[in-house]
């Protein structure tokens, strides 16, 4: 994984400092790829990472390997699922909307999460699609682990596929890791509708 330039640049304003930093740029042509053909998606990951897939083959975690470098084990998920009916309409699939609540309740329920805080959440797109990007901090009632937790969760509205990639770490290493999800992001595609 190899970092590009960081740059910060100070503005000086009356009675205030300004400070804007860009992201350094982290280059993924050696990075390697993950094919999903349950859903029909690939993504690149770091060469320092190892993946695993479930026995669903839905989607795959991916871990570093040398995880000293990190105050908690960090993961970044990604994967697919079919739309579930509408708990108000079962004519319908649930929305994208209706899906985001969904999955903070089994963070809840399954991920031990109490004390779960939405810190961000908009509207965005992939690829076109309608997309749900969010950030949520919350502690894991069985360790007592602070984890902070960023998704970005998308709707394919012509079959009700969502697709999810997700970042887990501690709040200590967002400033490491976020350059790698948002590398990673990039690197998503949609290719085809799924298997």
């Amino acid at each position: 994984m190899k970092l590009g330039h960081f740059c910060v640049w100070v503005v000086t304003l009356p009675l205030a400092i300004t400070l804007v930093a860009q992201s350094p740029t982290i280059e993924t042509s050696g990075w390697k790829p993950y094919k999903n053909a349950n859903y029909n998606f690939v993504v690149k990951y770091p060469v320092q990472w190892s993946t695993y897939e479930g026995i669903t083959k839905n989607g795959a975690r991916m871990t570093p390997r040398n995880t000293k470098q990190f105050r908690l084990r960090p993961e970044i998920g990604v994967g697919g699922s079919v739309g579930q009916p509408s708990e108000t309409d079962e004519k319908r699939s649930q929305n994208i909307e209706e899906d985001f609540q969904v999955g903070l309740s089994a963070l809840k329920e399954y991920g031990n999460a109490r004390n779960l805080t939405v810190l961000s959440k908009t509207s965005t797109t992939v690829q076109g699609l309608p997309a749900i990007e969010s950030t949520i901090r919350y502690e894991d009632s069985s360790t007592g682990h602070i984890w902070f937790y960023k998704q970005i969760l998308v709707h394919a509205d012509s079959d009700s596929t969502s697709y999810h990639l997700s970042l887990r770490c501690s709040p200590d290493d967002v400033s490491v890791l976020i350059p790698v999800f948002d590398a990673l992001r990039k690197t998503f595609r949609i290719r085809g509708p799924p298997a």
